[in-house]
């Protein structure tokens, strides 16, 4: 607004000059310079104000479900009034310096330039505007591309497990209904197995909390042939064959099998992290650990059989911490609220289906939620992929409004420089000339404009440190790829004036009062 005022400023000098000299009062010059600029500012408002209005639409669809508040955010009558508030302030605060301006203008001066201007004072404030909105772009342009870097390092971990294909079920058997522990186990040994005979389904298993699903129990435990509480670790309970379903990788000893039974030898399976941080250099296999204060079975060892791979279980971001895995069979008392996961050899969309009708065949009263292991995956990141997105969008709409800027300064600047251009163009100067000068110019102030946002970047992009992953915040190639991204639209915004200045006729421009 500031940039197309002061254009209007200089453009208008010869009318306001002969406005003055025939009599007209300043201050009458002045209000009504003053009530154009207000108008044109409660026309943007509004026009911003819609814009706005389709933006949180949108942006309310993309936001987490766990963001708190996120239902009631609307555009309201405060924030309507808010923004006519702005748009005042801005008419005002834009407006009015270049109404002043304008209205001391002098007859003789504007005369004996040809209505044409002196460019000087005008031109040094329009260029610092383009600076500035340059500067504004690097660091939102850096900001979204320093978070979606680091959104496209966090999707490309491994987090030990295969989500795709997978179904999950969180099912509840109501303790009303199953007051034992052996009904419980009933109940989900009918479930697992009916399941597991759907066509389409590869393999059946289930767990008291799914990684990445925001669940789960920790607590200390102790060593046989270590202190009285030596680790701290993640305690689950697994059933059927939750390790194939998930394809989480055996590494050494074996599974549970029909050898884990009530009343058998207590087992585990314990976390690579787990096996190698207690005990290093040396087989996991054998050794013995028991919980301390989980349930009732406090006091009895857990023989470790098998090692498996680490599981990303808290978020992606976050490397796999000491897990012990206990089979269900010896703890049955824990089953009442497990996640039923089916690895299916298809689309686990279209599956689905059949999975909640097979659900309420074992059971209907047993409520069950039902998703895919993908959507849960998408879920534990959906917090850092809405504050990309969002300050995706703001960095595109600062970098469209550098390019108007830029666009637009130099349009007027090549309409004011059009006599000058004509007698270079006159004097031998050729058309390439003329385009290096308008886009050198456009560049030169770009070129600041850069060098001032890479170092504000520098300060703001730290404020993201908590939100990025195997991301610096000085990350070369993200400033890189912004320098390069501004340089390109700075070139492509000013090359549209260059080519309309190369083609002025020297001849009509040397006429031009």
């Amino acid at each position: 607004l500031s940039s197309a005022l002061l254009a209007r400023d200089r453009s208008r000098a010869r009318d306001i000059a002969i406005r003055t000299a025939l009599g007209a009062d300043r201050g009458l010059l002045v209000r009504q310079l003053l009530t154009e600029s207000l108008l044109l500012a409660i026309a943007g408002g509004a026009i911003g104000l819609w814009i706005g209005l389709l933006g949180t639409r949108a942006l309310l669809a993309l936001v987490p479900a766990d963001v708190p508040g996120a239902v009631h955010v609307t555009l309201d009558l405060r924030v309507a009034l808010f923004t006519l508030a702005t748009s005042l302030l801005t008419g005002m605060c834009f407006g009015l310096v270049p109404a002043f301006r304008a209205s001391r203008v002098r007859l003789r001066d504007v005369l004996a330039e040809g209505g044409r201007g002196n460019t000087r004072g005008g031109g040094r404030l329009r260029a610092a505007l383009v600076v500035a909105e340059v500067a504004l772009s690097v660091v939102l342009l850096s900001g979204a591309g320093l978070l979606l870097h680091s959104l496209q390092r966090l999707l490309a971990v491994d987090p030990g497990f295969d989500a795709g294909g997978v179904i999950t079920a969180e099912v509840h058997p109501p303790k009303s209904k199953y007051t034992t522990a052996t009904a419980t186990r009933t109940y989900l040994d009918r479930l697992t197995e009916n399941l597991g005979a759907l066509p389409g389904v590869a393999s059946v298993g289930a767990i008291t909390s799914v990684p990445l699903g925001g669940g789960g129990t920790n607590g200390t435990f102790a060593l046989e042939d270590g202190g009285a509480a030596d680790g701290y670790g993640e305690y689950r309970l697994v059933a059927g064959r939750y390790f194939e379903a998930m394809r989480i990788p055996l590494l050494q000893g074996r599974q549970f099998g029909p050898q884990v039974a009530p009343g058998a030898p207590d087992a585990v399976l314990v976390s690579q992290s787990l096996a190698h941080t207690y005990w290093p250099g040396q087989s996991a296999i054998g050794h013995r650990i028991r919980f301390l204060g989980m349930d009732q079975y406090a006091e009895r060892w857990l023989t470790v059989v098998g090692v498996v791979g680490d599981v990303r279980d808290r978020a992606l971001a976050k490397p796999g911490v000491p897990t012990a895995y206990i089979s269900v069979a010896q703890r049955p008392q824990r089953g009442h609220g497990m996640t039923v996961v089916i690895r299916s050899s298809g689309d686990p969309e279209r599956l689905l289906p059949a999975v909640r009708a097979h659900i309420r065949s074992v059971d209907a009263d047993v409520p069950a939620q039902l998703s895919t292991m993908a959507a849960v995956v998408d879920r534990s990141s959906a917090d850092r992929r809405f504050t990309a997105i969002l300050l995706t969008t703001f960095a595109a709409a600062a970098m469209l409004l550098a390019a108007i800027g830029i666009y637009a300064i130099l349009a007027f600047t090549v309409a004011e420089r059009r006599r000058e251009i004509g007698v270079r163009i006159a004097l031998g100067a050729r058309a390439s000339n003329v385009v290096r000068m308008i886009v050198g110019h456009a560049l030169g102030l770009t070129g600041l404009g850069l060098a001032i946002g890479i170092a504000l970047s520098s300060v703001a992009t730290r404020l993201l440190t908590s939100q990025l992953y195997d991301t610096a915040p000085t990350d070369v190639g993200t400033y890189v790829g912004v320098c390069a991204a501004l340089a390109a639209v700075s070139a492509l915004a000013s090359w549209l004036p260059a080519q309309r200045a190369a083609r002025v006729d020297p001849i009509v421009a040397l006429r031009a009062e």
